[in-house]
């Protein structure tokens, strides 16, 4: 039997509800941080997919023709509803978690990747009191569109702090990533840049990124070493 929908397409999901799991982590996956009217807010995106909803009026005439079948529908209906009181709730917390997100980093929402502020779960989960294991499982796999690109939100947690002349900075770990693979980007495809070479051309724009650390992202990125990019360049040629 099919007794839940959502209104907008009048496509029907299984009752168990497996269809709506898939409903539910996109529902509440993207978000964005939007200026109007000078002020930046916070938008749920509840476009992305239309209102879950019970139809009811189907289950009532699926219950009238088959009544035995009327405790395994009820049963569901309950199990539903739980189901579209919880997606809501998720939706409510991660609003509350982006608001704070968004009076921490207002700079970096206006101005960029190199002006994301040291920032910690623990200091967002105090704020909206709620424990750090929920922030965590709030923001995981969530994504926020800002001005400048989207980013996982678990990812503005990540910092690089460095010295410069005697004083303590800090960085988004994404913004680091990004110039290191500009750099790789442009390089004499011939001579390759190494990670110390990269490493002094951060240190240039004021960023202190020691060799291991550069070396640690590119092979995050899936980016090979110097040495291997010279090989690879040279065994096209021989071929």
């Amino acid at each position: 039997p099919k007794g839940i929908e959502y209104s907008a397409g009048g496509a029907s999901l299984g009752a168990a509800g497996g269809g709506i799991l898939a409903l539910a982590y996109l529902y509440i996956k993207y978000s964005e941080i939007k200026k109007e009217n000078g002020q930046y807010i916070v938008l749920m995106n509840d476009e992305i997919l239309p209102k879950i909803s019970i139809n009811k009026e189907l289950i009532e005439s699926i219950v009238l023709k088959d009544k035995e079948f009327a405790s395994y529908i009820q049963k569901n209906i309950i199990k539903a509803e739980v189901l579209i009181k919880s997606i809501e709730e998720r939706k409510k917390t991660l609003l509350r978690i982006l608001e704070k997100i968004l009076i921490k980093q207002e700079s970096f929402f206006e101005n960029g990747e190199s002006y994301l502020k040291p920032m910690t779960i623990k200091e967002i989960s105090e704020e909206v009191h709620l424990s750090e294991s929920t922030v965590s499982r709030a923001i995981k796999d969530k994504y926020i569109k800002t001005n400048y690109g989207t980013f996982r939100i678990k990812d503005l947690f990540k910092i690089v702090k460095y010295i410069h002349q005697s004083e303590e900075r800090a960085v988004g770990e994404t913004y680091v990533k990004r110039l290191i693979k500009e750099i790789i980007e442009k390089e004499d495809k011939t001579s390759p840049v190494s990670d110390q070479e990269i490493s002094d051309r951060l240190l240039k724009n004021t960023l202190h990124i020691s060799r291991r650390t550069v070396a640690k992202y590119r092979e995050q990125m899936g980016i090979s070493s110097s040495n291997k990019r010279k090989k690879k360049l040279q065994n096209k040629k021989n071929i």
